[in-house]
């Protein structure tokens, strides 16, 4: 689903694949955007993830070991980050994972080093400083 400023509407580009899901947890990367995780309709943790680009979905490699809900992501350079969590057993997780859409694959970073905390909300800020020209 597309909103568009200009006209102020929605638009249905192509379905998400994955079906219904609650507390799922997304990121983009560049101009992907990578949506997985959270319960399905039938309350079973998900730990699949689907990358949408060019108007279409496609599936991706899952998240690497056990499924969860409320996770939060960020993103930076060409990698997508899913942290924290927690699993269909109620346990807290509190492990980094990194998707590089240059290798299309998951690795396993450096775990969260606080509390764990759950649904939490990420952005990041791109600032660009142009330099004034000295004064004559």
């Amino acid at each position: 689903i597309n909103y568009f400023v200009s006209a102020q509407n929605w638009t249905v580009e192509s379905v998400f694949p994955g079906g219904k899901r609650d507390d799922a947890v997304g990121v983009s990367i560049g101009n992907v955007g990578f949506v997985g995780s959270g319960r399905d309709d039938g309350f079973q943790y998900r730990r699949d993830f689907y990358c949408y680009e060019n108007k279409q979905w496609k599936t991706t490699d899952p998240l690497i070991g056990i499924a969860r809900q409320y996770s939060t992501s960020f993103s930076f350079s060409q990698s997508g980050c899913i942290l924290t969590g927690i699993d269909a057993n109620g346990s807290l997780l509190n492990e980094n994972q990194c998707y590089d859409i240059v290798d299309a694959k998951w690795e396993i970073k450096t775990s969260f080093p606080g509390a764990v905390i759950l649904q939490s909300v990420s952005f990041l800020l791109l600032i660009h400083i142009t330099p004034r020209p000295p004064n004559k």
